[in-house]
């Protein structure tokens, strides 16, 4: 995955009628989108269209950017992590 969104492949690849071999480089239309909200007692990230799923996530706190306190594991519900 690239920073602007797009994908990388190489390989063999069939289209109807056609194939090939090589590097390719996938574009999808679908912006990436993200979200987070917090209140006292609950974090939630929301994301969508094209953002990369993630298979874990934890939530952390800072009040210098130095120190950090872990708030908790999040537990994936479709596209959100409260």
């Amino acid at each position: 995955m690239q920073t602007d969104g797009k994908v990388l492949a190489g390989g063999y690849f069939v289209n109807p009628g056609v194939s090939s071999d090589g590097f390719f480089r996938f574009t999808n239309e679908t912006a990436a989108q993200q979200n987070l909200a917090a209140t006292q007692s609950s974090v939630t990230w929301t994301r969508g269209g094209s953002s990369p799923q993630f298979g874990r996530v934890t939530f952390e706190v800072s009040t210098d950017n130095l120190n950090y306190n872990l708030l908790g594991d999040a537990t994936p519900s479709g596209s959100n992590w409260p």
